[in-house]
């Protein structure tokens, strides 16, 4: 297994470790993703639904890697993106590190940020049709309209037996809780 993820500074504030991983190639990395991604599907033939904003910069080498892999990329309000962020970190580091230095870990997060946004943007243009792009408030106000573009997009199935499900499940369940869960097919 390589140690090239994102998660490790996420955990602990290994600020060096940060320096390198920005410049490491993530090739391999999602070389050894995809072979991980093979075994889960062989497993179980419904579609793999992942969520990690790490992907966000690295569109290029995961969809040379995965190359069918369908990408939902959310957009939200980048104040509450970069407060969230810096918050989640802050939880993150604060017991591990001794003396805690904000003003290190905010640039961090903020090199963080500027690093996934560059990335999508260089990347996008001639990844588009495996991209669809909605937005968080539109996800959150129009619920089962979003989840259907997204299949429209795709050109996936859909039907009303789905449209159903989909309208029970979020009824059994309160707002908050029912938009981390919404799962393509």
């Amino acid at each position: 297994m390589l140690f090239n993820s994102f998660i490790l500074y996420a955990s602990v504030p290994a600020y060096r470790y940060f320096d390198w991983y920005v410049a490491a190639s993530r090739d391999v990395m999602y070389t050894e993703y995809a072979s991980i991604l093979h075994w889960y599907q062989s497993q179980d033939v419904r579609r793999l639904v992942m969520k990690s904003p790490s992907h966000m910069s690295e569109l290029r080498a995961l969809l040379a890697a995965v190359p069918n892999a369908l990408i939902v990329q959310t957009h939200r309000d980048p104040v509450n993106v970069v407060n969230r962020f810096n918050s989640l970190i802050h939880t993150l580091h604060t017991p591990v590190m001794r003396p805690y230095v904000p003003a290190q870990m905010i640039a961090t997060n903020l090199r963080v940020i500027d690093m996934m946004v560059k990335g999508n943007l260089a990347a996008r243009d001639a990844l588009h049709p495996n991209i669809c792009d909605v937005f968080y408030d539109e996800l959150v106000s129009e619920p089962i309209g979003t989840v259907k573009k997204i299949y429209v997009h795709f050109e996936l199935a859909w039907d009303d037996l789905y449209e159903e499900h989909l309208a029970a499940y979020m009824a059994e369940n309160q707002r908050e809780t029912w938009h981390a869960s919404v799962q393509l097919g």
